[in-house]
């Protein structure tokens, strides 16, 4: 049993629910927003949240086979709402796949349409 490698799970958190990390309680009071979507390659996905805790934002974005395309890394948000603008130059039209991370626990997943 120790040589079988570890599984890593993804959880969902719903609008009002919490996950603790061991450290802290991380809570997002509702579902975040992304638009537009289908985007334009080129263009700006925006991206609103709000945050019940203050924390660090890290989106994620991974093509349709799991390989991380960008990363977008914010420091310290403060608790509430918060806008933000990806721009996603260079990035060839498909399907892609946002990650919302906030203080290292995935809070939620956002299926993006990237068109010419």
């Amino acid at each position: 049993v120790d040589d079988i490698p570890s599984v890593a799970h993804m959880v969902r958190i719903l609008p009002g629910q919490a996950l603790t990390n061991g450290a802290a309680e991380v809570k997002l009071s509702k579902r975040f927003r992304v638009f537009p979507n289908p985007i334009s390659t080129g263009s700006l996905l925006t991206v609103e949240i709000d945050l019940n805790q203050a924390g660090s934002v890290n989106f994620e974005l991974t093509d349709a086979a799991g390989k991380t395309v960008e990363m977008f890394s914010f420091s310290e948000k403060t608790k509430g709402k918060h806008v933000f603008a990806l721009p996603l130059r260079q990035i060839p039209a498909g399907i892609y796949f946002l990650a919302i991370h906030l203080e290292g626990i995935l809070l939620d997943t956002e299926k993006i349409i990237l068109k010419d």
